[in-house]
């Protein structure tokens, strides 16, 4: 008489550790898929403000060239 309680309650609890488990899972690649994300955005931004820098560097010292070439005229 209490065989089929004890199915269902074991059924039940396999099939809600089994939703947990994808359930964790989902949670766990979306982490980790917004955290690469993240990383790959500040790589991106890291060539392009080391470029920026070096080309505004340039371009300041070519300023400064122009400037004084031409107060020396």
């Amino acid at each position: 008489m209490h065989v089929y309680p004890g199915i269902f309650v074991m059924t039940g609890l396999i099939r809600s550790t089994l939703v947990l488990f994808d359930l964790l899972s989902s949670w766990s690649q979306s982490i980790r898929d917004k955290e690469f994300l993240v990383e790959m955005r500040l790589r991106n931004h890291e060539p392009e403000n080391s470029k920026e820098k070096e080309e505004g560097d340039k371009t300041v010292d070519n300023v400064k060239d122009t400037e004084a070439e031409d107060s020396d005229n």
